[in-house]
């Protein structure tokens, strides 16, 4: 326990490591792209970050894998689409702006770069729509793949529009 204390004590960098808790502090420290942060602090009004989220966001942008328990209501969501947002974003920086000022060839429906697995049709619509709202201000595009009645509509709202971050059950 000392030994992994004292590592974990060497691995943290020296420089602003302490932990982000604000989400203006993503954009100020350079972690997530403005239009994101802009979206999170004026258009959904979040300010402080939750506990989950705190713990949660910082790492996984990096690439760490996490795993979290936490109340219904404590920003579980959040904290795992926004580290999911930005590395799609870092890895293809167009996709930062608006759709509608992107340059390039048009959206496919073999674009996804992310998949969401829900259990249950109502929480991967739940899903879904916290995703639209946090994209909203870049050209990344959010669709549901859920079986039953929507299915065949799903499948031509990814063909039709593309797909970046597909939100499905099994």
């Amino acid at each position: 326990s000392r030994q992994n204390a004292a590592a974990e004590a060497v691995a943290e960098p020296t420089s602003d490591s302490s932990p982000i808790t604000k989400f203006e502090e993503l954009g100020t420290r350079d972690v997530v792209h403005k239009n994101v942060v802009s979206t999170l602090t004026r258009e959904m009004g979040l300010e402080t970050m939750t506990d989950v989220q705190s713990r949660t966001i910082n790492e996984a942008i990096k690439g760490a894998g996490r795993i979290a328990q936490a109340r219904t209501g404590t920003g579980k969501t959040l904290a795992f689409l926004l580290p999911i947002l930005q590395r799609i974003i870092n890895v293809d920086p167009d996709l930062a702006r608006p759709s509608n000022s992107r340059r390039g060839p048009r959206t496919t429906a073999d674009d996804i770069r992310a998949l969401i697995v829900s259990p249950t049709r109502e929480l991967a619509e739940q899903i879904a729509v916290e995703a639209r709202r946090l994209v909203k201000n870049t050209g990344v595009i959010v669709q549901t793949a859920v079986g039953g009645t929507m299915k065949s509509q799903g499948l031509r709202n990814i063909q039709r529009d593309g797909c970046h971050i597909l939100v499905g059950t099994p």
